[in-house]
């Protein structure tokens, strides 16, 4: 499934332009959490050993929508947990969206 973006992290032509790899890695907004897949993480477990072969931040992309109302603090502790749990460098929103709740700092901070 990566296998062009895999190669490109070993081809030393590509790599030194790439600070960092987002993928969808089978994380989802719930309404008061995040879930895992452990499944869909299986399809992106080869791009994640090669960026860390190749010393390239991976970045795990978070599916779904923000809930609007939601407090910040369960995201922020599913997330940690998960970012321990596989040594990822961090994670991606899609925060650009036009309806993205927490588009604005002032949203992003825990009631």
């Amino acid at each position: 499934m990566f296998d062009g973006s895999i190669q490109q992290l070993y081809n030393s032509t590509w790599n030194p332009v790439l600070d960092g790899i987002p993928a969808w890695s089978g994380c989802r907004f719930m309404e008061r959490g995040l879930a895992f897949n452990d499944t869909e993480w299986t399809t992106c477990a080869p791009l994640f050993r090669a960026a860390k072969e190749t010393n390239t931040k991976f970045q795990r992309m978070i599916a779904g929508d923000i809930p609007e109302q939601a407090d910040p603090g369960p995201f922020v502790k599913d997330d940690l947990a998960m970012h321990q749990r596989l040594g990822i460098d961090g994670f991606s929103i899609d925060h650009e969206q036009d309806c993205a709740p927490r588009a604005a700092t002032e949203k992003s901070k825990s009631g």
